[in-house]
């Protein structure tokens, strides 16, 4: 069910891009598991939430992973960077993409790397990586 999730934004970029919507999917779950999304995003589910805002927060960073996740897909298949990665293969067009756009990407997998070795993450750890894959979706 938690891939379903991500169906309406995979086949919607499927359809901007005219592009198979298995291969805009494998590139969507490769750079998922290329900037640790669902890590975030589980982390996010797992936050206490002792008021209704706290709730609301938490449900507002899982949605704006989302949506980076889907911008840097569409950035990658519609070649707003470099070539057009509609005739590479998702693990090359990925790569091409995140050569090109090295510094922020280096500089977003540092602060995640950082998360993951974190003894526990909290809301405001999330809103910061959210920030930062953002400025990585924007780039293109």
């Amino acid at each position: 069910m938690l891939l379903l999730v991500s169906a309406l934004d995979i086949v919607r970029a499927s359809r901007s891009c005219k592009q198979a919507a298995a291969r805009v999917a494998e590139l969507y779950f490769r750079i998922g598991e290329s900037f640790g999304l669902g890590w975030l995003r589980h982390h996010a589910e797992r936050l206490p939430a002792d008021s209704h805002w706290q709730k609301l927060a938490a449900d507002a960073v899982i949605e704006e992973l989302y949506a980076h996740q889907k911008g840097i897909t569409l950035n990658i298949v519609n070649g707003r960077s470099g070539r057009k990665g509609g005739g590479l293969k998702p693990d090359e067009a990925l790569a091409e993409w995140t050569e090109s756009h090295g510094a922020a990407v280096n500089q977003t997998r540092t602060m995640l790397a950082e998360l993951e070795a974190a003894e526990s993450v909290d809301l405001s750890m999330l809103a910061v990586a959210s920030r930062h894959l953002a400025a990585v979706a924007q780039s293109g």
